[in-house]
């Protein structure tokens, strides 16, 4: 159905959101000179 497509959608988007925050995580923290 049109309504757990939109509800696929959004998971997918939430999952790609995770990624995104870990990569810039990981790069600022290895950007930052310690």
């Amino acid at each position: 159905s049109p309504a757990s497509r939109f509800a696929d959608i959004g998971e997918e988007r939430r999952n790609k959101k995770k990624e995104i925050d870990l990569f810039h995580q990981i790069f600022s923290f290895s950007a930052s000179p310690l």
